[in-house]
């Protein structure tokens, strides 16, 4: 498995994977960075190149629950190939939010679950980001560590 430290992108990035072999990244998302997920997505895994698509194998949601829990109004943030219009990753928003008192986490193992169909365009050479439709969470105060386990495959 190859780390990818938090803060790194574009070539640095995409020159320490291995394609086809196991990556994982995490990504920190603040509370302001939350708060502007309509506005602003945050990209969690770079575009992988022409010809290939990320397979995302494990998503961890661990959710730093700050003083004020969030009141998701849309239920539309979550995990996106490309951005907030694109196909979802893991099929389930960024549910951890709706936690209303403590900290928590939750682990979705999307590998064997075939539930991302579509147009070849929706997946090759796109990015995932954390983005929100229809309106971003709003009014809490913590944070969300992304930990996303991935391959680089190619559609051959």
């Amino acid at each position: 498995m190859t780390w990818i430290a938090n803060g790194e992108s574009g070539s640095s990035v995409r020159a320490k994977l291995n394609a086809l072999q196991p990556n994982r990244i995490t990504v920190n998302l603040s509370s302001a960075q939350i708060l502007a997920l309509d506005v602003t997505p945050v990209l969690i895994v770079p575009a992988p190149g022409a010809g290939n698509f990320i397979r995302v194998l494990n998503i961890i949601e661990d959710l730093t629950f700050g003083t004020t829990p969030y009141s998701d109004v849309s239920s539309s943030a979550g995990l996106y190939y490309g951005d907030a219009n694109g196909f979802t990753v893991d099929g389930v928003r960024i549910s951890i939010l709706s936690e209303q008192s403590s900290s928590k986490v939750v682990l979705n193992a999307v590998e064997n679950n075939p539930i991302m169909q579509g147009p070849a365009v929706s997946f090759l050479n796109q990015p995932i980001a954390a983005a929100a439709i229809g309106g971003a969470p709003t009014g809490g105060d913590g944070t969300i560590k992304v930990t996303v386990d991935y391959v680089i495959d190619t559609l051959a």
